[in-house]
């Protein structure tokens, strides 16, 4: 029987996920082995597949033209085989530490038919996007003179074919794309200070230096007391950097030509923002809460009302599954968790701190907007708050990924209102295809199947400038979709 890992990285622009059984020294328990399933006393799992589809752009030039909404074309999947190398660091009495390391190559048998790391397909171009966003946060002279040297770097036109980014399936996930406009970034004094994890000297790609990397994936667990087996208490960018929570945690620049660029005090920490009642360092964005995802607490069927909780860098912080119904793993009975349909709203008490449009700091008029909501204890009503830039569905990971990176489910699942921004060929939310899920054996608290589905957008935003005059009025489109994938058996 496979045990799955659920913790795992992202993107953006470096992230990854990964499903994956940590050594025996973790799992030590106290359950009897001998009174379970057999297929439950199962060999070490180190090794899992990740699925990538691409959402291949059809018509940017009629887009730019405001002759239509976008339409795509989802290409995939692309299939990985992901190696997990958990290297043991230190073990206490009731804790162990430990790095993961990942490693990618790809699997023409299992992927689409026909279908190549080295085939070709045109997303939206995000560095480009990327870039634009940055300097958009400079002062009005500085956007000038840096948007006028990005413009040199790409076709400039109202039209521009630029829009769009085509390279292979290999480069853009992992290789690397070398585009004059990434060579300028990489170059140019005004850019390779300030670069993602997902631009390095390779180029740009998506899970850059994630490959052979344990760059976010390195964790201290708790092996006691029983009650609080395999919960993290720990996590760190690198072993010598394990914090208890996400209140210091930054994304400094890459380093580039061997020259590394440390955080500078303007950079900001993954979830600078407060909560409803002012606690920043305290929120529940800043929290690290509950297991990689891997395992829980054994006799978990005993409190299937309580929500279990994960820590993910995909999204850069720690979500809640609640249990959904029984299921069967082989003859096996195991618990169903999924995440709540309504757990990504906006108003939701523990994602005020998502959304920087409810700091005073950022939006003074939305000063004492939250008010409680009638019939609820988790929820705000916010309808006093001006809303601009956060959505149901929606995960803003752009301090994390230092680039402005929206995650969400498969095709806007639980965020449908996204839809109306699409050509009506875009495939409708589909829970069975869509939803990420643990299946948990309760009296050991193993995972022993489970689904990881998410999405990667970025927001086109238009700037107001004529610099790049392509994208001076452009349609505003908060989450443009780039890929999703799957992980999991």
């Amino acid at each position: 029987m496979r045990m799955l890992l659920f913790n795992c990285l992202i993107l953006v622009i470096g992230f990854s996920d990964c499903y994956g059984r940590v050594p025996t020294q973790i799992r030590n328990r106290q359950v009897e082995t001998k009174y379970l399933p057999e297929a439950l006393v199962a060999p070490k799992m180190d090794e899992t597949n990740m699925k990538f589809t691409f959402y291949v752009w059809e018509n940017a030039g009629s887009f730019l033209m405001e002759k239509e909404k976008p339409r795509f074309v989802e290409r995939g999947p692309y299939v990985y085989r992901v190696v997990r190398e958990k290297k043991e660091h230190e073990a206490g009495e009731d804790f162990l530490e430990y790095s993961q390391f990942r490693y990618f190559s790809f699997l023409p048998e299992l992927s689409c038919q026909g279908c190549s790391d080295k085939d070709t397909v045109s997303i939206l171009n995000m560095p480009l996007i990327g870039a634009v966003d940055g300097v958009m946060k400079e002062s009005p002279f500085l956007q000038g003179v840096a948007l006028l040297t990005l413009a040199a770097a790409i076709e400039n036109t109202e039209n521009s074919g630029d829009i769009v980014l085509t390279d292979t399936v290999h480069n853009i996930l992992f290789g690397g794309v070398n585009t004059d406009l990434v060579n300028l970034l990489v170059n140019n004094l005004l850019f390779n200070g300030k670069l993602p994890p997902a631009i390095q000297d390779n180029g740009f790609a998506i899970f850059n230096n994630k490959n052979g990397s344990s760059i976010n994936d390195n964790y201290r667990i708790l092996t006691q007391p029983e009650e609080r087996k395999s919960e993290i208490e720990l996590w760190g960018k690198t072993i010598d950097q394990l914090v208890p929570d996400l209140s210091t945690t930054k994304t400094c620049p890459s380093t580039i030509n061997g020259h590394e660029h440390a955080c500078a005090r303007s950079d900001p920490t993954w979830w600078p923002h407060p909560d409803g009642e002012g606690e920043i360092a305290g929120s529940s964005c800043n929290a690290i809460r509950g297991t990689t995802g891997e395992e829980f607490p054994p006799l978990v069927g005993d409190g299937v009302d309580e929500d279990l909780w994960v820590f993910t860098n995909d999204i850069c912080r720690s979500i809640y599954y609640r249990y959904s119904e029984d299921e069967d793993v082989d003859g096996i009975p195991v618990l169903r968790f999924t995440v709540p349909e309504d757990s990504t709203k906006v108003n939701k008490k523990r994602n005020i701190c998502m959304c920087k449009d409810f700091d005073p700091r950022e939006v003074p008029s939305n000063e004492g907007c939250l008010r409680p909501l009638e019939n609820s204890e988790d929820e705000y009503d916010i309808s006093d708050c001006e809303i601009t830039s956060c959505y149901d569905g929606l995960q803003n990971v752009e301090n994390c990924q230092k680039s402005p990176v929206i995650m969400s489910a498969p095709h806007f699942y639980m965020a449908e209102d996204q839809l109306q921004n699409f050509d009506s060929s875009f495939a409708v939310p589909n829970k069975e295809r869509d939803e990420s899920y643990l299946d948990i054996e309760p009296f050991t608290g193993e995972v022993l199947r489970a689904a990881k589905r998410l999405q990667v957008n970025m927001p086109i935003v238009p700037t107001g400038r004529s610099e790049i005059p392509f994208l001076e009025a452009i349609q505003h489109v908060p989450a443009f979709p780039v890929l999703w994938f799957e992980e999991g058996y």
